[in-house]
């Protein structure tokens, strides 16, 4: 039963394919994978299979929403590779590591959660709309299990919002930006310090020091291109390059569509504003970024 259910979890995955649901986990350099997975088989109590989201980058893991970013080291296999992480005081463990084997395209993850003393077998695919399980950190509001409108959930499972809806160019970095690809590390977690859930995320990001680099804001209004931390971080999450700003690029995962990135640097150029639409920045605002 358990086999059956597997399969017809991937084969929601591998029919519905990229272009129905957006950005999928993909192989990067060094035989990594970069994406959001959701568990279809876990055992024991280390990981919840209907909350916890494996997310992997080519150098971080992070398992959402129990455990902030950790290093990955990644093993190039014959077929696929080994990826491994090691989270300090996660989960009731005191050292909790995830190792697991993926498949060369990136479409399966398999292996085991230690920690305490105890292991979860895990088995792991691709968060996508339409697989079933609700993945709040893609922004999902609902996943029934199919991408039919009408029926109570979406074609998109909630993740859209209407243009219509922003009075500014602010919510809609709030609702599109933070809320769809931040908060996993920069919400409960925390991450660096860093806490990008509303309400307050404004009051706590324009005009304040950047906890990794004081030299620099995190959004300095009128200058986004070489005194905003959070823009370069995004940028290099994107384009890559800026090799000044220390770490990898944001956010961990499929990187912001360039048109995004670009507005949200319109935005800052304009001075930050909380309210009113900033000209050219119609990539945030729009229903689906």
């Amino acid at each position: 039963m358990a086999a059956t259910r597997l399969a017809a979890a991937l084969a929601i995955v591998l029919a519905a394919g990229p272009a129905a649901f957006g950005a999928a986990p993909r192989a990067a350099s060094g035989s990594a994978c970069v994406g959001r997975y959701v568990l279809v088989r876990s055992s024991g109590r280390l990981v919840d299979r209907g909350r916890d989201t494996i997310v992997l980058d080519t150098t971080s893991a992070v398992i959402d929403p129990a455990c902030g970013a950790a290093t990955v080291a990644v093993r190039p296999l014959r077929r696929g590779a080994r990826i491994t992480a090691r989270w300090l005081g996660c989960s009731g463990a005191r050292v909790l590591t995830l190792r697991v084997h993926a498949s060369t395209d990136c479409t399966l993850l398999e292996g085991s959660v230690t920690g305490h003393g105890r292991r979860s077998h895990v088995v792991a695919v691709p968060s996508t709309c339409g697989d079933g399980v609700l993945d709040p950190g893609r922004g999902e509001r609902c996943d029934d299990g199919n991408v039919v409108d009408g029926d109570g959930c979406d074609a998109n499972c909630g993740t859209c919002s209407d243009s219509t809806a922003f009075a500014a160019t602010w919510d809609a970095i709030q609702t599109n930006v933070f809320d769809r690809a931040c908060t996993t590390c920069h919400g409960a977690n925390a991450s660096g310090g860093l806490d990008f859930r509303a309400p307050g995320t404004h009051a706590r990001i324009v005009g304040v020091p950047a906890p990794d680099d004081p030299a620099l804001l995190l959004v300095n209004p009128g200058d986004h291109h070489t005194a905003s931390f959070l823009w370069l971080k995004l940028e290099k999450g994107t384009a890559g390059g800026h090799g000044e700003v220390a770490g990898p690029g944001m956010p961990i995962g499929p990187p912001l569509p360039a048109d995004v990135v670009d507005a949200l640097g319109r935005w800052i150029d304009a001075g930050a504003p909380e309210t009113g639409i900033v000209a050219g920045t119609e990539a945030l605002t729009k229903a689906c970024p």
